[in-house]
Order: C-alpha cells, then sequence, then structure tokens
C-alpha cells in the first residue's frame, strides 16, 4: 500500500504492477482483443488524492501502451469526475472514500468511478453551448463537456452507488 503524506488519509493501489511500474517496471502489453482484470485505485474526499490518481492513470496507461493522447484524455477526465466528487458529492467533507477501477477491453480502456455521494447524473445535464463567449455562459458544466469529448460515458446508480464509466478507445496503430 503506498501512502501519500499531503493527505491525512491514505491511497490504496490494488495492484503490485503500479508499484512497480513506479520502480520503472513495464510489462508487455496485452494483445488488442484481450480483456483484463480491472486495476482499482481507492481514494478519500481528499483534492490531494488527485496526484495518486495521476499515478495511477500514468502507471495504468504506460502498462498498457496506451498513446500520450490516450493518457492525457483519460488523466483530464478522471480528474474532472474526482474532483466533482469530491468538491460536488462529498462537499469536502472527509473520511469518505471512492474507487477508481481500470482495465482493458479489446481496443478500449474502460475507467469506472464509484462513490457512495447523493445521487448524481452528470450526463443528464443539457450540453454546454460553447459558441458562446465564456462572459454570456453559466456556470459549470464544462468538465463534463471535455468528459464527454474524450470518451464515451455512461452513468448509472446502482445498489446506492454512483457509477460512472468512460469507454475511451486507442488511438494505437
Amino acid at each position: 500500500m503506498l501512502r501519500w503524506k499531503d493527505c491525512p488519509y491514505s491511497a490504496e493501489i490494488d495492484f503490485d504492477v503500479a508499484h512497480l511500474s513506479t520502480l520503472g517496471y513495464r510489462s508487455p502489453a496485452p494483445p488488442p482483443s484481450v480483456k483484463t482484470q480491472p486495476e482499482s485505485l481507492r481514494l478519500m474526499s481528499c483534492l490531494s488524492e488527485l496526484r495518486p490518481l495521476t499515478d495511477f492513470v500514468d502507471g495504468f496507461c504506460r502498462n498498457a501502451n496506451a498513446s500520450n493522447e490516450d493518457r492525457i484524455a483519460l488523466q483530464v477526465s478522471l480528474q474532472e469526475v474526482a474532483t466533482n466528487v469530491i468538491v460536488h458529492g462529498y462537499k469536502n467533507a472527509p473520511h469518505h472514500a471512492f474507487v477508481v477501477s481500470m482495465k482493458i477491453d479489446a481496443d478500449a480502456i474502460i475507467a469506472t468511478v464509484v462513490d457512495n455521494a447523493p445521487a448524481f447524473d452528470p450526463l443528464a445535464h443539457p450540453a454546454v453551448d460553447t459558441t458562446l463567449p465564456a462572459e454570456n455562459r453559466p456556470i459549470g458544466g464544462l468538465g463534463i463537456h471535455l468528459v464527454k469529448q474524450f470518451g464515451h460515458p455512461h452513468y448509472e446508480r446502482r445498489q446506492n452507488q454512483n457509477v460512472l464509466t468512460l469507454t475511451r478507445v486507442l488511438a494505437r496503430s
């Protein structure tokens, strides 16, 4: 288990490969048709937990041989979703946990964020009109707009939990 000194809570990485990747180990990528078991990261409701999330996504993408474009898209998307869970879902209250899981499925990376904050479907809100000047746009909505641009999100409420799944088709050559 890795501990991060910036937050009084710990981030737990549920797989050894993530720790090994921080030491420079890089496993061969599975063939595109192979499905892998999800690798998970448990985070606490503290914005400093975004750093272990960044490391987790970087390590996963490195081991999956994902392109830099795919890595950045997943980073931006998952940082946005995690920030929304912490700030809006848990209202910055400490001691709440949520889980980010990632897996390879055929030619895509599937990332899932599960939290037990009050029900909230970010996909149910109207699209942001990005043609309007910034000063004429209502506040909010740009983050989920980016998430939609970078992948295929799906929301469901399951067993009193918010489950947001992001599917990013890989840009492999």
